[in-house]
């Protein structure tokens, strides 16, 4: 793919009805939620700094948080260069009744490191740019005096040693432009001195059954309800060991056509927290024919999925509400897709919230990292690509480790997320490595859900999936002992700019006509065994066209019914 350079100043509808003062309003944890938080959204105090310098004595600048500064959002008036340091400064304020015993500020992403200082006290540093934080604030807070929070960040993208995903500081079309700093939300949250830390909760579809865990290890009488639309239908205690596991009597399953959610209440001493969950199942079963399908609670289901970047162009990765991260996935359903594969991009959890509500399957890429690679334009032979060579950008011990351990953090944090059904650990080959070794290790540490090792190419034989790539000529799909799957196909064109597909279409009677051709190529593939696709893309991305949607979100390319008749179609 050429290198265009790309200006996109545009405004979504949310963004230019946003108030800077309070942007994203909603509570950031709906899986364990408690009532003692407070957002720390909206405007901060800004300033950059060259690497090496003193923490800055006076901010000459404002940034509306969580926006990056490379965003039309964050209203900064300087951009900052590689290997300067971003600085946010914000006293912290609360009502005399909403101190506990322990005060905790959570990050939901800094890209791409971070550390964070309270009252001129070192609280820590974090590095990865994708997963949430937390930094316990307890031991450094004033009583008396006013509390000021200072977060410095620092961004290397393609040359640290942390997942940057689809970011390029080139100004590549069809990637993001990089961004930096704080982009998720961070809030304040105050807790009594025994408090629930964590859940795990494990869905046990095939014994009418849900298993709940204490991650931060048992807590004396802590107990559980089930609700079903508010009425408690279950309830239970929680061990010595800090498990518990609930009978579900004649339950409801969750599913994309009926996305049915039961909540759950903690009880822990003083602490109250509340989550929910979905009595569901991800496996792969094997058909009357032999083949191996994808299966939802033990029977084969078609994925008809849409690839979303979550690139937003006033936001960059931050969408610039809520509303827009619900209207973005309803728009999914409406256009008669049940699956989305979140593309080299971790969201927040708001996202996956809305997802698991809604009703869409998420198969989670692992977003890339490792250094620039030789070349990603040639397609290297499929058996050497598994190596940490220069090919891949993998020759750096630390980046292979850092993925390692992102990878892990990933599955941790979403375990309890009911739609996400499978992970993708090396999309479309980039930056692979020690693929089948990885594959094994998520396995043990996420049972529960599928794995594609290596989406599109550079298939090393192992992973849940056998997936490939169909953008330009079609699905190839042969016999295979895994689950069959198109992991991108589509990439039509329409509008200025490149497509992954090939040349952009001229009129919207030639997108409508090559839509209508690609898909047929996908009812041949269901037809001879695949278990599902995946159209590539939702929305466009800079100097791209591909989407099915404009990059502002104002215009469909094609109508929602007639994508929903042809999705309808594949499920036959």
């Amino acid at each position: 793919m050429g290198r265009k350079k790309y200006t996109q100043p545009v405004l979504t509808r949310w963004g230019e009805a946003f108030d800077p003062k309070a942007p994203l309003q909603e509570y950031p944890r709906p899986q364990l939620w408690r009532k003692s938080y407070r957002l720390l959204n909206g405007v901060w105090e800004f300033t950059v700094q060259e690497e090496g310098a003193s923490r800055p004595r006076c901010y000459d600048d404002a940034i509306v948080a969580p926006f990056p500064p490379e965003s039309p959002l964050s209203c900064v008036k300087r951009r900052p260069r590689r290997g300067e340091r971003l600085w946010y400064r914000r006293v912290l304020e609360f009502p005399h009744d909403f101190l506990q015993d322990k005060l905790f500020c959570h990050f939901g992403a800094v890209d791409q490191a971070c550390t964070v200082y309270l009252n001129g006290y070192r609280v820590g540093t974090h590095k990865g740019g994708y997963l949430p934080f937390t930094m316990d604030l307890t031991p450094f807070l004033h009583s008396k005096k006013e509390n000021i929070l200072e977060v410095e960040a620092w961004d290397d993208t393609e040359r640290g040693d942390t997942a940057y995903g689809q970011q390029s500081r080139k100004g590549e079309a069809l990637r993001y432009p990089a961004y930096s700093g704080i982009w998720q939300t961070v809030w304040l949250e105050s807790v009594p001195m025994t408090y629930v830390k964590g859940l795990r909760i494990t869905p046990l579809y095939d014994d009418a059954a849900v298993r709940i865990e204490l991650t931060g290890g048992p807590i004396p009488e802590a107990h559980v309800d089930v609700l079903a639309q508010g009425t408690r239908v279950a309830a239970g205690t929680f061990d010595e060991a800090g498990v518990c596991r609930i009978a579900m009597e004649e339950f409801e399953s969750w599913t994309p056509e009926r996305p049915f959610l039961y909540d759950l209440r903690v009880y822990a001493g003083r602490d109250v927290v509340e989550s929910y969950f979905a009595m569901r199942k991800i496996s792969a079963v094997e058909d009357e024919k032999g083949r191996m399908r994808f299966a939802l609670n033990n029977r084969p289901y078609f994925c008809a999925g849409v690839l979303d970047d979550g690139y937003w162009p006033d936001g960059l990765s931050a969408p610039p509400s809520d509303q827009a991260i619900r209207a973005d996935l309803e728009d999914v359903k409406a256009m008669g897709f049940n699956m989305v594969r979140k593309h080299q991009k971790v969201e927040s959890m708001r996202w996956y919230y809305h997802c698991d509500r809604l009703g869409l399957l998420v198969f989670q890429d692992m977003p890339r990292g490792g250094r620039p690679a030789r070349s990603e334009r040639k397609k290297p032979v499929a058996g050497r690509c598994d190596k940490p060579s220069a090919y891949f950008g993998r020759r750096d011990a630390g980046a292979r480790k850092r993925f390692e351990e992102e990878l892990s953090e990933l599955a941790a944090r979403l375990y309890n997320t009911p739609s996400v059904a499978a992970y993708t650990i090396f999309g479309e080959g980039r930056g692979q490595f020690d693929a089948l070794r990885l594959t094994e290790t998520l396995w043990i540490e996420d049972p529960t859900r599928l794995i594609d090792h290596a989406a599109g190419w550079c298939d090393q034989g192992g992973g849940d999936f056998k997936s490939v790539c169909a953008l330009k000529n079609g699905a190839r799909v042969r016999p295979d002992r895994r689950v069959l799957f198109v992991s991108s196909f589509g990439g039509v064109g329409f509008g200025p700019g490149r497509a992954a597909g090939g040349r952009p279409c001229r009129s919207e009677a030639e997108f409508s006509a090559r839509l209508k051709t690609v898909y047929q190529k996908m009812y041949e593939a269901a037809q001879a065994g695949a278990s599902g696709c995946v159209y590539a893309r939702l929305a466009d991305l800079p100097g791209g066209c591909d989407g099915l949607l404009t990059a502002d979100r104002r215009t469909h390319k094609t109508a929602p019914e007639e994508l929903a008749g042809l999705n309808r179609g594949l499920r036959r």
